[in-house]
């Protein structure tokens, strides 16, 4: 089969079973590594090209991501809802949450659902004191409220 194909078939299961989700739904390392080893088996690649495959297209999800947020912010700042410095608090604050994000992925992946509940709990609480802290209005802290910095499910 070519690398071509190979690559469809791992953006296609990517998108049936994102990394990100499947850490959020408790699926862990276990499985991502499950599925990321069969694509290996099934097609004779070596486990570490076909995981290079998914992290880039995470790479990619996250910098598409990262783009929308910087345009939704921009709309707010012309539309009057942020400042500019609101605006530059706030993207700081997304690339430092992703770099920790990064940081302890592995640690994530070995954590047990509640753990994981555990420590998003946490971080919800750190990053809404810090909103507050810096006067960001209450739309721009909820993960997934109106043009919110998509910070993943906090329940």
């Amino acid at each position: 089969m070519k690398t071509s194909h190979i690559i469809a078939v791992a953006i296609s299961l990517s998108a049936l079973l994102p990394v990100s989700h499947a850490y959020a739904y408790g699926y862990g390392a276990t499985s991502h590594d499950t599925v990321v080893q069969r694509i290996a088996q099934k097609f004779g690649l070596q486990k570490s090209s076909v995981q290079s495959v998914f992290d880039d297209i995470r790479k990619e999800r996250q910098a598409e991501m990262q783009k929308q947020l910087e345009e939704r912010l921009t709309q707010a700042v012309k539309d009057g809802k942020l400042t500019d410095a609101q605006k530059n608090l706030i993207l700081a604050k997304h690339k430092d949450m992703q770099a920790n994000r990064e940081k302890n992925r592995e640690a994530w992946m070995k954590m047990t659902p509640e753990e994981r509940r555990n420590e998003r709990q946490k971080t919800r609480a750190e990053f809404e004191a810090w909103a507050k802290t810096n006067n960001i209005p209450p739309e721009w802290v909820m993960p997934y409220g109106r043009g919110g910095m998509g910070m993943g499910r906090w329940k």
